[in-house]
């Protein structure tokens, strides 16, 4: 029988947790309850695979993760080909590839300068280790000033796109 009695339940939420990615200063600055709790330079996707903006959910981490040139297409030869390689400390931002991950070793004197990733926010180890540490799936990550699209909303948990008036409207397309 549906609604013939009362129901209590009770819960509690964790921290809101926040980060915001800025291609122009190239930083990555983690919020913890309105609180700065860290910042680090980063480096973004370059000119060919730039990063998207907008707001992003945390969908899935793991401590190290295989990255293969060939889940984008890319065959040894490309200018764009990069050999496998484990990165540590991962924060999958989208479906189609974006994450937060611990830059490269090749990439460490570019970060805060240069972009060179293929759309991923690479760290210094210290800061993917806290983002991976600290932040969960269903935190809200917002990059901006990539002079990019945002990420379809289906790639990813990228209702946060959409605004409201717009929300039921499936013939509506922002910014992506």
């Amino acid at each position: 029988m549906i609604g013939n009695g009362n129901e209590t339940v009770s819960f509690s939420t964790g921290a809101e947790q926040r980060v915001f990615v800025d291609n122009n200063t190239k930083t990555l600055v983690a919020y913890v309850n309105g609180k700065e709790t860290g910042r680090w330079p980063v480096t973004l996707g370059n000119p060919d695979w730039p990063s998207t903006t907008g707001k992003k959910v945390i969908i899935e981490q793991a401590a190290s993760y295989e990255f293969k040139a060939s889940s984008l297409n890319l065959k040894p030869g490309d200018p764009h080909y990069y050999p496998p390689f484990d990165a540590s400390n991962v924060s999958r931002l989208t479906w189609s590839g974006e994450f937060i991950h611990q830059a490269l070793p090749s990439a460490m004197p570019v970060l805060g300068v240069a972009n060179v990733s293929h759309g991923c926010v690479g760290m210094p180890p210290e800061g993917a280790a806290y983002i991976f540490e600290t932040f969960r799936p269903g935190d809200m990550v917002e990059v901006v000033n990539t002079d990019y699209p945002q990420a379809d909303p289906d790639d990813g948990y990228g209702d946060w796109n959409i605004p409201f008036e717009h929300y039921s409207d499936e013939d509506w397309h922002g910014n992506w």
